[in-house]
């Protein structure tokens, strides 16, 4: 029946059912001719049952109207979400071992009940165009979802509800985790209707909106991290509401009404699965993780973020200056196999700390690596600090440390030419030589000595004085021929100044030294040097 009529729009096919719907009496009519004439080509019959041009019908326990869908009186399970928790407290007198009690929980709870069943709500009908909102929460017991559209007199009506249990596996999330899973649970249960188009998740948990939307991937915790994936063929906004704005979702996720099917376990593995990858790629083994739960457990800091993570954060910073280092970071923290975890990383309790240190530090890297290396497995408040002291304290760290050089200074370029000249000797093919350099211009003077006395020198010097003048300033190195007394009485006969370079430091001497390897190279090269 559904292939035959499969291509007519406004027409539903149910079993052997069918159901033809229009906006006006005209397009009905048409469409109704044309399902005839299909089936009539294909040999079938109709039942004599038939009813044509109705305003109102009876289907599948639904009474469908031109307002919507509302319930049939007789059949008010789907259309009463959250009745179960409601007649909670009548449903535990009926228990064998319970002591018959009507107190105020008992006839409050069935005058509830009384108001459900006498004012049952009309589920609207989907309309592609309008603005859609999931609203979707999560409890210790199960997963609730409402998915609601915007009217045009901008009321909010809900188009279809949803709930299920936590499976065994789920009941271990952390809460952040479990208001994840009922935001992606939600919306891949009604993708038919909100897939390709834009809409909006409702959810009374802060802290999940950034990890959904704006966090980076990689600074999401793993399980979180896989729902967040998961979301990403959708194009959902996330937003924050109070939970007194949640209240269909919060009853309905208290109240499940059925198990979760293969494909909720699907997710839930897909999931764990990619939790799990998180455990097996940190660098500790087996016994070693065991050691860390243990020490977790004992530690009342870790002890009592671990509870938080399982039963809910205080919806205020926590006095104990300890704890709002962890609150201010709730977000990133969640429990896989029984691990505190930061992200991807171990939280590591306070009497492991100096032990994790020691081994972050066991290759004497420095404090960025370390800091690097500690990002990869390990967290705990201020842990940039600790790291930062250890390497500073680090005798072998110390003594192995290069000495950071002095900054060099540059000399003050000289105004005019042969005002600052550089001086050196050096030795080729058995002669020495005295070398003289401009630091202005960079003009060389050379001279062959006949001894290597300060005498000799001076002899040389004023020889070169005689054609190029006196300098202001005469720079050398400290060789025996300039340091001796006569040396030294030099420059004060003739009025300019004599200074010489860092001890056994040749680069002090920079502009000579240049000069002496360009001279060698050339008087090497000449054929009569």
């Amino acid at each position: 029946m559904s292939e035959i009529l499969k291509d007519i729009y406004g027409v539903i096919c149910h079993m052997d059912d069918i159901l033809i719907h229009s906006s006006d009496q005209m397009t009905h009519n048409k469409r109704v001719r044309t399902v005839l004439k299909r089936l009539q080509e294909a040999g079938l019959t109709l039942n004599e049952k038939c009813e044509f041009s109705k305003d109102e019908i009876k289907f599948l326990g639904h009474i469908i109207d031109g307002r919507g869908i509302q319930a049939d009186p007789q059949k008010l399970a789907k259309f009463t979400p959250d009745v179960t928790s409601r007649t909670e407290p009548l449903r535990q007198l009926l228990k064998r071992d319970s002591l018959w009690s009507w107190n105020h929980p008992q006839d409050e709870s069935f005058e509830a009940i009384k108001k459900i069943l006498s004012s049952t709500p009309v589920l609207a009908h989907y309309c592609v165009g309008r603005e859609s909102i999931i609203a979707a929460d999560a409890s210790n017991a199960g997963l609730g979802a409402v998915l609601l559209q915007i009217q045009p007199d901008g009321s909010r009506r809900p188009v279809s509800y949803i709930s299920r249990s936590l499976t065994s596996a789920e009941k271990n999330y952390a809460v952040i985790e479990k208001e994840a899973l009922a935001a992606t649970w939600a919306s891949e249960r009604f993708s038919e209707y909100i897939l390709g188009s834009q809409y909006t998740i409702e959810t009374d948990h802060k802290p999940l909106v950034p990890l959904l939307t704006t966090k980076e991937l990689h600074k999401i915790p793993p399980t979180i991290q896989r729902f967040r994936l998961r979301l990403m063929r959708f194009n959902p906004n996330v937003i924050h509401v109070s939970g007194k704005q949640q209240i269909t979702a919060d009853a309905l996720s208290r109240a499940p009404a059925s198990l979760p099917s293969s494909a909720d376990v699907a997710l839930v593995n897909d999931a764990d699965a990619m939790a799990q990858q998180t455990l097996d790629n940190l660098p500790a083994s087996s016994c070693k993780l065991q050691d860390i739960i243990t020490q977790q457990q004992s530690d009342p800091e870790v002890k009592e973020i671990r509870n938080f993570c399982q039963r809910g954060w205080p919806a205020l910073m926590p006095q104990n200056p300890l704890l709002q280092q962890y609150w201010a970071n709730q977000r990133y923290l969640t429990i896989i196999d029984d691990i505190l975890l930061f992200n991807h990383r171990i939280v590591v309790p306070t009497n492991m700390r100096l032990e994790m240190l020691n081994k972050l530090h066991e290759s004497h890297l420095g404090v960025t690596k370390c800091r690097a290396l500690a990002e990869t497995s390990l967290w705990w408040p201020n842990i940039s600090s600790p790291i930062e002291n250890m390497v500073r304290k680090c005798s072998v760290c110390a003594k192995l440390r290069p000495v950071a050089k002095e900054p060099l200074l540059p000399s003050s370029f000289p105004e005019h030419p042969w005002s600052r000249v550089a001086m050196d000797l050096f030795d080729l093919h058995g002669k020495t030589y005295l070398l003289l350099v401009d630091y202005h211009s960079r003009w060389p003077e050379i001279r062959i000595l006949d001894h290597l006395t300060s005498a000799a020198v001076i002899i040389r010097l004023k020889s070169i004085f005689v054609t190029n003048g006196i300098p202001d300033v005469l720079v050398s190195d400290n060789g025996p021929q300039f340091a001796s007394a006569e040396f030294r009485k030099f420059p004060e006969e003739f009025s300019f100044t004599h200074t010489t370079s860092s001890p056994r430091y040749p680069q002090a001497n920079g502009e000579a030294e240049r000069a002496v390897q360009t001279i060698k190279n050339l008087l090497q090269k000449a054929t009569d040097p």
